[in-house]
């Protein structure tokens, strides 16, 4: 087992021995079974089978890839299932199984296209058990009180504060980098500029980005362990990375645990208490702030200066004088919606850089173009914290193409969860029959199968930036610089393959991710700190050729699981070196 390997996997094996206390917990509300895009019905008997499963699941317990009993036995389960050849039920009830099938589904069984949103809603109970104890947010609401958090948060992000993000960036991306070169970050200490913890890397530095761009406090790279405050046993930084490595506790663990359970289970209470104490903190001094003419300019400040009817707690309301800020707006919509930007911010972001940075070292040939950008970009230029965010970034084009292509190979969400909940019309049109889905039963929109569909990729399995902008024969997508995707010239079969629809890295139509631009900023940022005088190499095994390399590292990203979002639980050994 490699080094990276064995702490992720005793992490996850110690959060699935907290499952137990699922079979003393009453969870009723649960959801009662997962249909998935491949459990469609294509013998008449899986119809009555399907129906029945989720009205006796419903009373007892989820049956479905990601429910407490399925993970605690899948392991013993797993082959005697096999071994009794069920075929689709087997095939399809593994966790992760839609990133291994990728499109196969669909070559096999066909396309279901959702013609009707309002009939398969968000899974909001589910996301209400994960972050509710934050308050109500964007991700945990549906219908008109996700249209009231939707409309302030998209106006939360502004280019002020995308500002904050692009200078952060490039200072934790300079310093990342100066460690990975001078061998701190060498467990042998040989100074070759081996990487050996890119994805904590990553996920250290999307937390620190995120942390200043949402609550105004700056953490240096090279922090020292942070005194704890009088009265908390956690200090900001230090709850914040414990609830965010261990947000699967939170999903799937009922909240007496954090009492009674174990000790990985009790410090996770700690943290997240901690946590929402730090946060409101920091609510109260951002409201502080504003009422003495200063902005902080970062999501915390933004949403404290809402104006929408529906932040504001008008007299007479159901909130007291506690719940509101010196500005009117409640804190609870304020709280819940800055833990969503944290989680968001922190996991997907690091995520899709950590797979980017791994495709950009596996693929010497696309850097060559990114290189040419990024040159042109820093002719001239003596220090990069001169560069102008509102100038460059619209500049980079081909570096964006870079993170579209790597999301698309590797989307941190492989799937879109939704759901029937309550809703006892719930249908859908399959080989000429309707196809009624029993409520309370999960649904997922297959974004992975999309993105690996030929008819729509050409080469689905290949990295390929150049297909994300214009080409010298203009038969590719372009990214214009108000960061939306549109077609670059009049080629007929350009135009077929490459629509709306048919890529879901961050979303599509009103569900789309608020941050998308947060991300990029971010993302870029990191690149032209990392690259502008190094490239990325794969690191050669003895006797080993780029191709043996490329083949492991590949099979390596293949292997990736799903938890919260995507993660890879292999190492790929991978260095900088100098470009010139």
């Amino acid at each position: 087992m490699d080094r990276r390997a064995s702490p992720m996997i005793r992490k996850l094996v110690v959060e699935r021995a907290l499952l137990l206390a699922h079979f003393l917990y009453p969870i009723k509300e649960r959801c009662g079974g997962l249909l998935q895009f491949c459990n469609l019905i294509d013998d008449d008997f899986r119809k009555p089978l399907l129906y029945t499963l989720g009205h006796w699941a419903g009373s007892l317990q989820s049956v479905y890839e990601w429910s407490m009993i399925w993970l605690l036995v899948k392991e013993i389960a797993w082959p005697i299932l096999r071994a009794l050849r069920l075929g689709w039920l087997v095939k399809y009830s593994r966790p992760s199984w839609n990133f291994d099938a990728k499109n196969k589904v669909h070559e096999e069984l066909g396309d279901i296209f959702c013609v009707k949103r309002t009939k398969f809603p968000r899974p909001v109970k589910s996301f209400v058990k994960v972050m509710g104890y934050f308050g109500p947010s964007i991700l945990s609401s549906e219908h008109d009180e996700w249209r009231f958090h939707r409309r302030v948060t998209n106006k939360t992000f502004t280019e002020p504060n995308h500002k904050v993000v692009w200078f952060d960036s490039l200072y934790q991306a300079s310093a990342m980098r100066d460690e990975w070169l001078s061998g701190l970050d060498n467990i042998t200490s040989n100074k070759e500029g081996i990487i050996h913890k890119m994805g904590s890397d990553c996920m250290k530095l999307a937390l620190h980005v995120v942390t200043l761009a949402s609550f105004g406090v700056q953490i240096p790279w090279t922090a020292q362990k942070e005194a704890v405050p009088a009265g908390y046993e956690m200090s900001f930084r230090e709850a914040s990375e414990f609830f965010l490595e261990h947000i699967a506790i939170m999903a799937y663990c009922p909240q007496w645990l954090y009492k009674y359970g174990p000790k990985l289970a009790q410090t996770a209470g700690v943290a997240a208490k901690n946590m929402r104490r730090h946060m409101m903190e920091l609510i109260q001094i951002e409201d502080e702030k504003l009422q003495n003419g200063e902005d902080g300019k970062n999501l915390l400040s933004a949403m404290l200066q809402s104006d929408d009817p529906e932040a504001q707690a008008k007299g007479g309301s159901a909130y007291d004088t506690a719940s509101v800020s010196k500005t009117g707006v409640r804190k609870d919509f304020v709280m819940g919606n800055s833990a969503i930007f944290l989680l968001a911010g922190h996991e997907t972001s690091a995520r899709s850089l950590e797979y980017a940075l791994f495709l950009f070292a596996m693929h010497p040939e696309a850097q060559e173009e990114i290189f040419e950008e990024i040159d042109g970009i820093l002719e001239g230029v003596g220090n990069i914290y001169d560069l102008k965010y509102e100038e460059v970034f619209p500049k980079m084009v081909k570096t964006n193409g870079v993170l579209y292509e790597a999301t698309r190979l590797f989307p941190v969400t492989p799937y879109i969860p939704k759901s029937t909940e309550d809703v006892v019309d719930s249908w859908f049109i399959y080989k000429d029959q309707r196809v009624d889905i029993p409520p309370e039963s999960m649904v997922a929109l297959n974004a992975i199968g999309v993105h690996y569909n030929e008819r729509y990729w050409p080469e689905p399995y290949k990295f390929k930036p150049s297909r994300w902008y214009q080409s010298q024969k203009q038969e590719s997508l372009g990214i214009s610089p108000q960061d939306t995707l549109q077609l670059s010239g009049s080629n007929t079969d350009a135009a077929r393959l490459y629509r709306r629809g048919t890529y879901l890295g961050f979303g599509e139509g009103p569900r789309n991710c608020p941050g998308k631009r947060f991300a990029q900023v971010e993302i870029m940022a990191t690149f032209l700190a990392l690259f502008r005088e190094h490239r990325m190499e794969l690191v050669l095994e003895p006797g080993e050729t780029h191709r043996d390399a490329f083949d492991r590292a590949w099979a390596a990203l293949q292997r990736s699981r799903m938890v919260i979002t995507l993660n890879l639980f292999e190492e790929i050994k991978v260095k900088l070196v100098p470009r010139k």
